[in-house]
């Protein structure tokens, strides 16, 4: 009697093919989760941080005390025992002030010297803070009224001083703005008290100069 035929043994190397196949599909699929996590956590961090640099722009500069902008409602000869006031740095005048703008971060702050050759200081504000402190600005161009620039600490037991109070004469129409009225030596010393860093000679900067849009 015939043997029954048998079936001709499988290919050997199809199984590990198979296997070579899987290996490679499980690798891709690992791939393209890990590549679309990372695509989503920078999503994810570009929409928490507006401010945060795109395709190589420059980044906000976070300031190393904010900047407090707020209308200056009285001023007064220091000292000034029971008032809700601020003093200059000099701490002659006492300055009773309204609600206002905390800023806490720049583009830029800087020196620019003026046709007339007097100086200004051009502070740049960092988008997340700019709508509001232009909706201030432009709420005291009709009197024109005096905006205190504060040095604000965020911790309560250091004081506050004001910087600069100068007198708003235009609307903020675009991301900066300009405190006119300064020599060389009292602009630098106002960059420098602005950026953080202890002034040399604070001079005139709490005067009352003009203020306006950058040009």
């Amino acid at each position: 009697m015939d043997k029954p035929e048998e079936p001709p043994p499988a290919d050997p190397g199809e199984p590990k093919a198979s296997r070579l196949t899987t290996i490679v599909l499980i690798v891709s699929l690992v791939l393209v989760v890990l590549v679309a996590g990372v695509l989503g956590t920078v999503a994810v961090l570009m929409t928490q941080n507006p401010d945060a640099p795109i395709l190589g722009g420059v980044p906000p500069q976070r300031l190393a005390v904010p900047i407090h902008f707020a209308p200056v409602k009285e001023t007064k000869p220091a000292p000034c025992p029971g008032e809700p006031a601020v003093l200059d740095e000099e701490q002659r005048t006492c300055y009773l002030l309204e609600d206002g703008v905390t800023v806490g971060a720049v583009q830029q702050i800087e020196p620019v010297r003026e046709k007339d050759g007097q100086y200004s200081v051009r502070i740049a504000i960092a988008s997340a803070f700019k709508d509001r402190l232009v909706e201030l600005i432009d709420e005291l161009v009709p009197e024109q009224r005096q905006v205190a620039i504060v040095l604000a600490p965020e911790q309560a037991e250091q004081p506050k001083i004001v910087l600069a109070a100068p007198i708003v004469t235009q609307a903020m129409d675009g991301d900066s703005m300009s405190i006119a009225g300064y020599t060389k030596e009292e602009a630098d010393a106002l960059v420098t008290s602005l950026l953080g860093a202890p002034s040399q000679s604070p001079g005139s900067a709490t005067t009352a100069p003009s203020t306006g849009p950058s040009t």
